[in-house]
């Protein structure tokens, strides 16, 4: 599989560099997908911070680790390309759903849905949290499918992307 990853600015259409190319695929065991991005272009720097330009105050959010969250009714925010940063609360966690695309039925495992603004276009955007009295957020997951009619947004905790096929969890790249 080739897949190109470009990087876009909000609000614009023209590609500004290559990132990378997908370098591992994966179906895994558990109803979903992953694929992991090699980072090609050195011009580009990676860093772990969450845009937000649009609050002159925060632009920019840097990640300083990831949350486990159980608490329905917790706050929670997203950033994303179409909808950029907003803001809901949990309504469930460790849900299975069910679709069905082209005659065929697919199960995704361990999807968690928050009242979260959304639109086609902010999937794979963070999922993550302020804590007070820390100097960035806590990730708690990936936007993995938005309802626009309802204005849910579904997505995987964190602990599931970090998940390796043998079980292990990677480390997740913080901000000092």
């Amino acid at each position: 599989m080739s897949v190109d990853f470009l990087y876009l600015l909000w609000n614009s259409d023209e590609p500004q560099c290559l990132i990378g190319r997908v370098s591992k695929y994966s179906t895994g065991t558990m109803g979903y997908d992953k694929g992991y991005i090699l980072k090609e272009n050195n011009i580009f720097n990676a860093s772990p911070i969450i845009r937000n330009s649009d609050d002159p105050d925060f632009p920019e959010l840097p990640i300083v680790g990831y949350l486990p969250l159980f608490t329905i009714g917790a706050s929670l925010f997203k950033s994303g390309y179409t909808i950029h940063v907003t803001c809901g609360i949990l309504n469930s966690f460790l849900e299975i759903q069910r679709f069905v695309e082209d005659g065929i039925t697919y199960t995704k495992f361990n999807v968690w849905e928050a009242n979260l603004v959304s639109r086609k276009g902010d999937s794979s955007g963070p999922v993550f949290k302020f804590v007070l009295g820390e100097e960035g957020v806590r990730i708690v997951g990936m936007v993995i499918s938005v309802h626009d009619a309802n204005n849910k947004t579904a997505f995987h905790p964190t602990n599931v992307i970090l998940q390796r096929d043998d079980g292990s969890l990677m480390d997740l790249i913080t901000e000092p």
